[in-house]
């Protein structure tokens, strides 16, 4: 059976739309490594619907068609269903502590991060996936020992990968 792993909204940003801030450009040829060495496993790639949203939101209208036809080409998109709400509501109850992780590091906007952030870790944990790449300390947190999860590896990346 072929791994499934899930990705967060930046490394597909770095990896598919090939964009990124000044400090985070060295992350774009870590992410499209990512890719590729998913591809080449055959891999199983979950994207949370959640995360479409984070990608689309910032995008015109006009060019929203062609990524969305990127995207499904490229992954699964998973949806926050009545399974993963569940399961984010377990997350939520359990991880009453989300204030101070966000306040901690001056989020603007903290409650709808967290609800994001939860909403992805819930879809990742619900559909089993081996593994939850992810470059967000906060989503770490939320997922807990739930699901692995983690930064994206160093180039070069193996074929292996050596972390399900």
């Amino acid at each position: 059976m072929p791994k499934t792993v899930c990705v967060d909204s930046m490394v597909c940003v770095w990896g598919v739309k090939e964009q990124a801030s000044e400090d985070q450009k060295h992350k774009i040829e870590l992410a499209k490594g990512l890719f590729s060495a998913l591809k080449a496993e055959n891999a199983i790639i979950i994207l949370p619907s959640p995360v479409l949203t984070e990608i689309l939101s910032p995008i015109p209208p006009s060019e929203r068609q062609q990524l969305i036809t990127e995207m499904t080409k490229r992954f699964r998109i998973a949806p926050f269903d009545t399974v993963a709400a569940i399961k984010a509501a377990e997350l939520w109850h359990n991880r009453k502590n989300w204030q101070d992780v966000f306040k901690s590091k001056g989020q603007d906007g903290m409650r709808n991060r967290f609800k994001y952030d939860i909403e992805i870790a819930a879809i990742a944990i619900t559909r089993n996936v081996d593994y939850l790449y992810t470059e967000d300390e906060e989503l770490i947190t939320i997922c807990g020992d739930e699901v692995s999860c983690g930064k994206i590896p160093p180039l070069p990346v193996s074929p292996q990968l050596g972390m399900f």
